[in-house]
């Protein structure tokens, strides 16, 4: 199945409005510097199968980004408005145009209370039963690496 994304965690206790991260399309190398090898993705179907890792997909990277900055860039060519994305100091993308007029709002006036982010995509790969069910079958996708931000507000 192409196009398969990550699942993204819930948290109930966190409310918050979500921005997708424009651009990330361009910084594929730095987003992949963010991650770890997931060891799960070296394995074969069989060790897999084995170690009951099946029915879910296996990423061959992890993210766990911890801090993320909003920084205007008044200077930038295309958008005097452009908000930079910087997870962990790499630049990963930026909000998207229709909403920095709003995030510029909140940033001005110092109304984020904390900025989390989701990084997913890449390569991955699962173990499942083929259609008869009878025998396990590994199957492969790969999409770009892409980015939301939640933020939440004061």
């Amino acid at each position: 199945q192409q196009g398969r994304k990550a699942p993204e965690p819930t948290n109930s206790a966190a409310v918050g409005e979500t921005h997708k991260v424009a651009g990330t399309s361009y910084r594929q190398e730095a987003i992949v510097s963010l991650g770890m090898k997931n060891p799960d993705f070296a394995k074969t179907k069989k060790a897999l199968q084995a170690e009951g890792l099946t029915d879910e997909w296996i990423y061959e990277y992890e993210f766990a980004p911890r801090n993320v900055e909003l920084q205007p860039e008044p200077d930038n060519p295309h958008d005097p408005k452009a908000i930079k994305v910087v997870v962990d100091g790499v630049h990963i993308g930026y909000i998207k145009a229709g909403s920095c007029a709003h995030v510029h709002k909140l940033l001005g006036a110092d109304r984020i209370q904390r900025i989390a982010c989701f990084i997913g995509g890449g390569k991955s790969k699962q173990v499942c039963r083929d259609e008869d069910g009878e025998n396990y079958v590994l199957e492969q996708d790969e999409i770009p690496f892409y980015a939301r931000l939640t933020i939440t507000t004061k």
